[in-house]
């Protein structure tokens, strides 16, 4: 009875040594794990905020281009209209000038008579 009570009890001394041991490479394991995940999250976190920084100076920029398209549009508007007068302008011209023409070909017809 004492030989099976000690083969007993060495019995489970070896399986607390095994279960022991299995533990403490878990806990080893999870200890590396968790250092891999913490810098991931570290690395995730630097990158979340050069993606941040970069959507700022972008929304930045679109600000500026929309304001040099906004100026851009304005002086194009003030363009043709100066060029739609201008148009006007040399439209007049030449119906003056072609009335003239007629004028003087007329008066010339005269003379001619």
């Amino acid at each position: 009875m004492l030989q099976e009570d000690l083969q007993e009890l060495n019995l489970k001394s070896n399986t607390l040594y095994v279960n022991m041991s299995q533990l403490e490479a878990s806990s080893a394991g999870q200890a590396d794990t968790y250092r891999e995940l913490s810098s991931e999250a570290e690395e995730l976190n630097r990158q979340m905020l050069e993606i941040s920084e970069f959507k700022e100076k972008l929304l930045e920029e679109k600000e500026g281009h929309e304001a040099v398209k906004a100026e851009a549009e304005r002086t194009m508007e003030a363009l043709n209209e100066k060029l739609e007068e201008e148009v006007g302008r040399q439209q007049e011209i030449s119906s003056r000038a072609s009335k003239l023409g007629v004028d003087f070909s007329g008066y010339i017809q005269k003379q001619n008579f």
